[in-house]
């Protein structure tokens, strides 16, 4: 399952509704992460294709998405939204997990409702599937800094972390997900540490990517 969390206004990665229903279709959230299976990920290549969206199934089809399909789709997608007009986006690799492509689009002048639509779309057609596929699938490989300093953040919270944790849900604990389906304090404390030990320590990086994994 792919949850995705932003300080900021979240652009860098948006899910369409069809992407995060298929998706979300695993195990109950409070027993852990969960990889999408080999089927799961044809189901969405079938998904994909139904829609039109045949780059995507194409990446998807044998059940794998591997680092060039994955580098593949963002080209795609920024090919398509340079169609639309707009220069190249920034990049960088996500220090919260060593995966997630997070990028910056410069509206050129057209509104934020613009440009987030525009950048949806093109992130339907030829992205989203194939990133959530992707990032779900590979281990999880947090910037040593970053772990630290949010191990450190929540202990000055007042939670017993013993040091090893190095994925969020790690940081979490047990029963981050409550049972009216909100999340503990532990996980919005977990959440909030690591968004600010990136910030602090990438700041050339806008956007903060925290999944339940």
């Amino acid at each position: 399952m792919l949850t995705i969390t932003h300080a900021v206004r979240p652009l860098a990665t948006a899910f369409s509704a069809l992407a995060l229903l298929a998706l979300s279709a695993c195990a109950a959230p409070e027993e852990g992460p969960v990889v999408l299976t080999a089927e799961q990920i044809r189901d969405l290549a079938a998904a994909a294709e139904d829609n039109g969206w045949l780059e995507q199934a194409e990446a998807m089809r044998d059940g794998t998405v591997d680092a060039q399909e994955y580098a593949n789709a963002f080209e795609n997608f920024s090919a398509c939204m340079s169609e639309l007009g707009y220069a190249a986006p920034a990049t960088w690799i996500s220090p919260m997990d060593g995966v997630t492509i997070i990028f910056e689009i410069d509206p050129g002048g057209r509104s934020d409702d613009q440009q987030s639509e525009d950048s949806l779309a093109c992130q339907d057609k030829y992205f989203s599937m194939v990133a959530g596929a992707h990032q779900d699938t590979q281990p999880y490989e947090m910037d040593e800094g970053i772990r630290l300093a949010a191990i450190q953040c929540l202990r000055s919270e007042g939670f017993a972390l013993d040091g090893e944790e190095d994925t969020p849900l790690e940081m979490a604990g047990p029963g981050w997900m409550l049972s009216d389906g909100t999340r503990s304090d532990q996980w919005r404390a977990a959440v909030k540490c690591l968004q600010l030990s990136q910030f602090e320590l990438f700041p050339e990086i806008p956007y903060s990517v925290v999944t339940d994994r």
